[in-house]
């Protein structure tokens, strides 16, 4: 991921915390993806290493 510059300007200050955030992490969806498929990764890699075990 490429990092962004955000400036701050005195328009920010007017915005909802909301607006803040979006603007901040305009991707956030792929980012929740990226940590759920992850996380399912390291699930997997879990239970086949606990089902390997009882073998």
């Amino acid at each position: 991921m490429t990092m962004h510059v955000h400036i701050r300007r005195a328009d920010v200050l007017n915005q909802s915390a909301a607006d803040r955030l979006a603007a901040r992490y305009p991707h956030w969806a792929e980012r929740v993806v990226t940590v759920v498929a992850a996380s399912l990764a390291v699930l997997v890699v879990a239970l086949i290493a606990v089902v390997m075990g009882m073998a």
